[in-house]
C-alpha cells in the first residue's frame, strides 16, 4: 500500500476551498478521494451543488495524484 498523506499536505487550498476530506487510495492507475458537502458549503445553492463544481473536485484530486507521485490524465 502506498503512503497516504494528510489532505493539507496534498491540496494547497485551505478552509472552505479545500473540498476534499481525504484520499482513500492511490496506485499507478487510480486515485480515490472522499468529500462531504456541508449543508452551508461554499458552493451549495438551494440545497444542491452545481455540476460545474465537479471540475474543482477533480482538479483537487488531480493535485493529490501529482503530489503522491502519479500523473493525472483526464
Amino acid at each position: 500500500m502506498n503512503t497516504l498523506y494528510a489532505i493539507e499536505e496534498v491540496v494547497p487550498h485551505r478552509q472552505d476551498m479545500c473540498l476534499l476530506e481525504r484520499i482513500t487510495h492511490w496506485d499507478q492507475d487510480t486515485i480515490e478521494a472522499e468529500l462531504v458537502v456541508p449543508d452551508a458549503g461554499l458552493f451549495v445553492e438551494e440545497g444542491r451543488v452545481p455540476a460545474w463544481v465537479g471540475i474543482e473536485y477533480m482538479a483537487q484530486v488531480c493535485r493529490g495524484e501529482i503530489y503522491q507521485g502519479g500523473g493525472c490524465d483526464i
